[in-house]
């Protein structure tokens, strides 16, 4: 592997790490000068490149859509830096993405589809963690693209700035399309309302971990989710009423409420 700390300049030339042609893992760190990832920055079809990490460089502001095309990459973290915007596209290109790892950028406010499109390419991952970045808002359908990926089992959204009013989570329309996801964490937020159990059961249907502590919950949201996730869903029909009802989550298995008001 190579690190390399206080890149010195603001662009990766192309071809820069060509020469390096066994070069499994790369970290650049600490780069104060490094302020755009321009086309073809990181586009080596022949490097066996597994590991990527662009770490704590907070003048980076700019990805281009092509910045990456990176055939053998398994885990990507953008970590630390001042990217507010990710191009559509910009995933398209690590077919063999395993782990994704979007972290410490506080300059990323909001999540929309577009954003994340790319990522449908990526039909072997298993892991996004977007912690401790200063997200306020998902829009609806911003996982939509991720639907089709059956290995996608982790989400970490902890320690943003997600809360329920101005703009609200809906977990409905937020968190659609994590279908196959079982482990999802909110915890660190500013939720002061629990998601609705109906609703996280359309939306991530497989879920069986949720970690909801440290937000702002009351103990009477705590409780009526919890009610709701021992609840059955009665259906109004007489004929169906007189058969054993669905659990509405019957994947849950472990709910982290602790440290709310």
């Amino acid at each position: 592997g190579l690190q390399i700390d206080n890149y010195p300049a603001s662009t990766l030339p192309p071809g820069l790490f060509a020469p390096l042609m066994q070069l499994a893992m790369l970290k650049l760190h600490a780069s104060a000068s490094l302020l755009s990832l321009d086309s073809n920055a990181f586009s080596y079809a022949r490097l066996p490149l597994t590991s990527l990490a662009i770490s704590h460089s907070p003048r980076l502001s700019r990805i281009a859509a092509d910045a990456f095309n990176l055939p053998q990459l398994q885990e990507l973290d953008i970590v630390g830096t001042g990217v507010r915007d990710l191009a559509p596209g910009t995933f398209s290109k690590l077919a063999k993405l395993m782990v994704l790892k979007l972290e410490e950028n506080m300059g990323l406010t909001a999540l929309n589809a577009s954003m994340l499109a790319g990522l449908s390419a990526c039909k072997r991952l298993s892991y996004v963690s977007l912690m401790h970045n200063n997200i306020s808002r998902i829009a609806p359908n911003t996982f939509a693209s991720l639907a089709s990926l059956s290995g996608l089992i982790q989400v970490a959204l902890d320690n943003n700035s997600l809360g329920d009013s101005s703009p609200p989570l809906n977990a409905a329309s937020s968190l659609a399309g994590l279908r196959s996801v079982v482990w999802l964490n909110l915890a660190g937020n500013r939720l002061s309302r629990a998601p609705s159990a109906q609703a996280l059961a359309a939306s991530v249907p497989d879920l069986r971990d949720l970690n909801l502590e440290q937000n702002s919950i009351s103990s009477e949201g705590a409780t009526a989710l919890c009610a709701a996730l021992r609840s059955t869903l009665l259906n109004a029909s007489s004929q169906q009423e007189q058969q054993p009802p669905p659990s509405s989550f019957p994947a849950l298995r472990c709910l982290l409420l602790g440290r709310n008001r």
